[in-house]
């Protein structure tokens, strides 16, 4: 008992010593940063009554050597001159760029067939087809190659055609297409199917 009667005092001083030294520490960061402040009005004061717009800019402008406001602004308008004339020629060049892969992006890859169908003609040995083509692309697009494949009723591939329209698809349009004829194929075709495998800007 005598001993936790005495170690609760001796327990008290130290939580009180820790919190006088807290309050020490407390009050030197805040008595260190009025005193921070006052010198930083103090020098800002003197960096505007030399011409800068405060310490900060004068200490800048002493690091690159220059000890004249207008010099210093000169160079800093200089330099932002330089910088935008830099990002805009970069912005050029990206265009540039973009513009090129533009160019050599494959064009089918924004067109679709839809709406296929076919018929035999020609005593069952030509094929007629009936097609949608959309030209999703930002221009319009001439001379579509198509690649028809046919199969019998077992599966097996029986004929294969290679087949131009020399038309136009408006961009960002669709066309239908009737009766395209694609030349012979093998007269036991049961079904078939169309992939477009080339294409030209029309313009």
């Amino acid at each position: 008992m005598v001993d936790q009667f005495i170690e609760g005092p001796r327990r008290r001083r130290r939580r009180l010593r820790e919190i006088a030294l807290l309050a020490s520490l407390i009050g030197a960061v805040i008595v260190y940063g009025q005193i921070s402040a006052y010198i930083r009005q103090g020098s800002d004061a003197d960096a505007r009554a030399a011409g800068f717009a405060d310490d900060a800019e004068r200490s800048a402008a002493a690091a690159a050597g220059i000890t004249s406001p207008d010099a210093w602004r000169a160079k800093v308008k200089a330099e932002e001159a330089a910088r935008t004339k830099a990002a805009e020629a970069e912005r050029l060049r990206q265009a540039e760029r973009d513009a090129e892969a533009e160019r050599k992006r494959p064009v089918t890859r924004e067109m679709t067939i839809s709406k296929i169908s076919w018929e035999k003609a020609g005593f069952g040995n030509v094929a007629l087809l009936n097609l949608t083509i959309a030209n999703a692309n930002g221009f319009a697009i001439r001379d579509v190659v198509l690649d028809c494949s046919f199969y019998g009723a077992s599966g097996t591939e029986v004929s294969q055609r290679l087949h131009t329209i020399y038309d136009i698809v408006p961009a960002k349009a669709s066309k239908r297409f009737t009766q395209i004829n694609v030349g012979f194929i093998h007269n036991q075709s049961a079904r078939g199917g169309c992939s477009i495998v080339r294409a030209a800007r029309a313009s």
